[in-house]
């Protein structure tokens, strides 16, 4: 039985692996900063999990034990379904509406597991979302360590009308894995974006980083703005989109419908 298959009768042990709740969707706004860019909306999904205590606790607190238990795969086909069913509900609901793009980050579970694409397919052909409302973020580290994976699922996938980005880009592997691969665009590393105000270092790379991904016809994001002065530069320095606390809390998925 493939993944496609049997992911609804695995999801519990999902859930169960942590002995309480539920999860929930979040997503956060990333806001153009560019007046040419795309007028469709631009969101990053994120999970929360809601404690009989009524907590939402974020993934830090549990996706170490999902990881622990090689659950991630299992709670990442659970994300891409719910998008995929929700944004659906949407559009029938209101036609005119406008679907966000929606970035859905990828566990390293998902992007070695060939099933995983399987499944996305599965459900790409069960609800056929619009084009250009369905992204998947990969983080740096994990596609550097397995690239010709990353590759292959990206491939597949473009095919369907998915796009990908690079998450918490340093750069530190050197710029020609962008050159390689068939990246949207690059969310620049919170830690530069954090430090561009008093360190020339950190606004020095984020140029660079800028400037590569421009060169290349890749979009950027910086991640983790917090304050007026900061999202200022980055307008000066020429970055396409913006996200962070500064910008937009994360809300509900789909909550304003």
């Amino acid at each position: 039985m493939n993944k496609s298959e049997s992911w609804a009768d695995n999801l519990n042990p999902v859930i169960s692996a942590l002995q309480r709740g539920h999860y929930l969707l979040y997503c956060q706004q990333i806001a153009p900063l560019a007046e040419n860019l795309s007028k469709r909306p631009f969101n990053e999904i994120l999970v929360r999990l809601f404690e009989e205590e009524r907590r939402l606790l974020p993934p830090g607190m549990f996706f170490p034990m999902l990881q622990e238990q090689g659950l991630m795969s299992l709670l990442d086909c659970w994300v891409v379904s719910q998008v995929l069913k929700l944004q659906s509900s949407a559009l029938l609901a209101r036609p005119d509406w406008v679907a966000p793009c929606n970035s859905i980050n990828l566990s390293e579970d998902s992007v070695g597991d060939p099933e995983f694409v399987d499944f996305v397919q599965a459900q790409l052909d069960k609800w056929d979302p619009p084009q250009g409302t369905i992204a998947f973020e990969i983080l740096e580290t994990i596609v550097t360590s397995r690239e010709e994976e990353s590759q292959k699922l990206m491939h597949s996938l473009l095919a369907r009308g998915c796009t990908f980005g690079i998450g918490s880009f340093m750069g530190e592997g050197g710029f020609e894995l962008l050159s390689r691969l068939p990246i949207a665009f690059v969310k620049i590393d919170g830690s530069l974006v954090r430090k561009l105000l008093i360190s020339p270092a950190s606004q020095s790379r984020l140029v660079a980083i800028n400037d590569y991904c421009h060169g290349r016809g890749i979009q950027t994001v910086a991640e983790c703005v917090e304050d007026v002065e900061t999202l200022a530069v980055l307008s000066d320095i020429g970055v396409d989109y913006v996200q962070g606390f500064g910008i937009a809390k994360p809300a509900p998925f789909l909550a304003d419908l």
